[in-house]
C-alpha cells in the first residue's frame, strides 16, 4: 500500500511537471522566469503581470532605437525583444513562481491590479542568440501611485541574471 501511493505521488508530481514545462515552454520560456524571479526579490509584492504593451508607451518600435539606449545590445537581443512584444501573452492561469512569487492569469489582471496594494509587471523579454544576454521592461508600482519602471539590459554570470545597464527609467 505504502509503495502504491508513494508510486502514484511521483507520478502526480511528474505529470504536474510536463504540464507546468510544456504551458512554460508554449508561451513563457524558463529563462523568463528566471528574469521575473530575480527582479521581483527587490519588491514587496509576490503579484506578477505580463503585459506586451509598455513598448508603444514609450514609443519603442526598432532595434537601432533600444541599441541607442544600450550600445552593448545586439541586434538580436532588441529584435527579439520588440517581436516579442508585439503580440498579448494571454496567462490562461496563476502559475505559482518560487518564493511564493504568482504570475497573474490575464482574465484576472483588472480585477487583481485593484486589489493589490503593490505589483511587478514585466514586458516579454527578448533574449540574444546565445541567450546569455536578455532585454525587458519591468515595473514596480502600487495603487498609491508609487514605484518605478524600467528598460534592463542583462547578463546571465553562470549562476543567475544580473542587471548591466537600465535605460527610460521612470520614478513615480
Amino acid at each position: 500500500m505504502l509503495r502504491f501511493l508513494a508510486i502514484t505521488i511521483i507520478g502526480l508530481a511528474l505529470t504536474c511537471f510536463i504540464c507546468c514545462e510544456k504551458y512554460v515552454n508554449d508561451r513563457l520560456s524558463t529563462d523568463e522566469f528566471a528574469i521575473y524571479l530575480e527582479l521581483a526579490k527587490s519588491s514587496p509584492s509576490r503579484d506578477i503581470f505580463i503585459f506586451s504593451d509598455p513598448i508603444i508607451a514609450i514609443g519603442l518600435t526598432k532595434p537601432e532605437q533600444i541599441q541607442s539606449m544600450f550600445p552593448t545590445a545586439t541586434e538580436t537581443v532588441s529584435a527579439d525583444f520588440l517581436a516579442k512584444n508585439r503580440e498579448t501573452v494571454i496567462v490562461e492561469k496563476d502559475i505559482l513562481l518560487d518564493g511564493g512569487f504568482v504570475v497573474i492569469a490575464s482574465k484576472d489582471t483588472e480585477k487583481r491590479l485593484k486589489e493589490a496594494p503593490r505589483w511587478n509587471s514585466f514586458s516579454r523579454v527578448g533574449f540574444d542568440s546565445t541567450k546569455k544576454t536578455a532585454l525587458v521592461w519591468y515595473s514596480d508600482g502600487c495603487a498609491g501611485l508609487c514605484g518605478e519602471a524600467g528598460l534592463f539590459l542583462l547578463q546571465h554570470n553562470g549562476q543567475k541574471w544580473v542587471i548591466v545597464a537600465e535605460a527610460a527609467k521612470i520614478k513615480r
